[in-house]
Order: structure tokens, then C-alpha cells, then sequence
């Protein structure tokens, strides 16, 4: 069977029914009549992508930040001058929705999919597709970023952000989301996170952002 939540790494295969084919599920129904290939328009909307490489979480939100802001100027996201990136972290003291304008617009990947029409959509995750795409537009393996906190609109939990970004030592710990999500708690604190999580690890992303 597939998740109807999950992106490219799970949507047609998720799990084997232990049941068999006794159980009755959904069916993901397509258009077939149409030809040709079909884009979403191209409306106006804050960039939202994971970043091509895993970040180790030290040098706090600025080495997080310039990581981001890097990726999007390779991109040619930020040619502009103009556009900065931030990471969605959140730190002991502060979410990481904090980190983003409340009054903006939604957000959009890099091929135009929009992720959330609203800052409180994104508060409350409720998202519209995943977001595992990196800057460029290609997509990556792992779909694993750091995230700090349950959700983007709480703190850190205590012991839970790698001590707010500034190290990567194996005996400290932070929470990771899941990019290859669209609902659920886990797209923003993987089940994994709570058991797997030593900042000394060196296969968690980041998300970044247009404030």
C-alpha cells in the first residue's frame, strides 16, 4: 500500500499489508484523459526548499542561515540581492515560526507546488504537499532536516537542539522533521528523532525559507 501523505520515497509503496488483501483501503484515482505534461501556475509565493547537503548543527542560526542563503544564491533564488533564506530551527528560546513574517504571503517549492497558504497554516501543519526539494529542484535521498521542536510554533524542548545549534557533539541531542511528509506530527518531529537523534550525525538536512 501507499501514503497518501508521503512524497516521493513512500506515496506508491509504503508498507506490505500483514493482513493481506482482506483489509479494505482508498484508492488514488487519476485523470487519464489528458495529454501532454500539466504545471502548476506560477503565482506569486515564498520560496520554501531542503538544502542539497546534511548540515552538522554547530555555529549556531547564522552558520544555518548562511548555509541556506548559499544554496539559494546557487540556485538563482537570490539574485536579486534582495532575497535572504533563513533555517526553520527553533532554539530553547524562541519557535521557529518566530523566525518567518506573519503577514507574508504563502510558500511555494521551487517548481511552483505550494506547501502552505498561511503563516498559521504553517503553524498549525497543515500542509499541502511535501516540501523534499532542494534549491535547484532536484530531489535528494534522505528527506530528513533538523527541526529543534515538535512543531514550528514551540520552543525546544530542554536537551533537544543540539543546545541551540552550537554543537555537534554525540552525547547532545536535537529533533528532526521529515521532508518526505505532508501530515501528520512526524514532518516536522520524525518518530525517529526521539531515539536517533545525537547532533553528531551527519545525514540531517535543513529546511530554509523566504521570511
Amino acid at each position: 500500500m501507499g501514503d497518501a501523505i508521503a512524497g516521493s520515497a513512500t506515496w506508491a509503496a509504503s508498507l506490505l499489508m500483514a493482513d493481506g488483501c482482506s483489509v479494505a483501503l482508498r484508492l488514488y484515482c487519476f485523470r487519464s484523459d489528458l495529454t501532454g505534461d500539466l504545471k502548476p501556475l506560477a503565482l506569486p509565493g515564498r520560496r520554501v526548499f531542503v538544502t542539497a547537503s546534511a548540515w552538522s548543527p554547530s555555529g549556531s542560526l547564522a552558520s544555518a542561515d548562511a548555509v541556506c542563503q548559499a544554496d539559494a544564491a546557487a540556485a538563482g533564488l537570490a539574485s536579486t540581492g534582495t532575497s535572504r533564506f533563513v533555517a526553520l530551527l527553533a532554539t530553547s528560546t524562541a519557535p521557529a515560526a518566530s523566525r518567518l513574517t506573519a503577514g507574508g504571503g504563502p510558500w511555494k517549492r521551487v517548481d511552483d507546488v505550494f506547501v502552505f497558504y498561511s503563516p498559521s497554516d504553517l503553524t498549525a501543519g497543515k500542509l499541502l504537499a511535501p516540501f523534499g526539494l532542494v534549491a535547484k529542484g532536484t530531489q535528494y535521498g534522505t528527506f530528513l532536516y533538523w527541526s529543534g521542536a515538535t512543531s514550528p510554533g514551540t520552543t525546544s524542548p530542554v536537551g533537544l537542539s543540539c543546545q541551540d545549534w552550537s554543537t555537534s557533539a554525540a552525547t547532545v541531542n536535537g529533533l528532526f522533521g521529515n521532508a518526505n511528509l505532508s501530515g501528520g506530527p512526524e514532518w516536522f518531529a520524525d518518530a525517529a528523532a526521539t531515539t536517533h537523534n545525537a547532533c553528531s550525525r551527519t545525514d540531517i538536512h535543513l529546511l530554509c525559507a523566504e521570511p
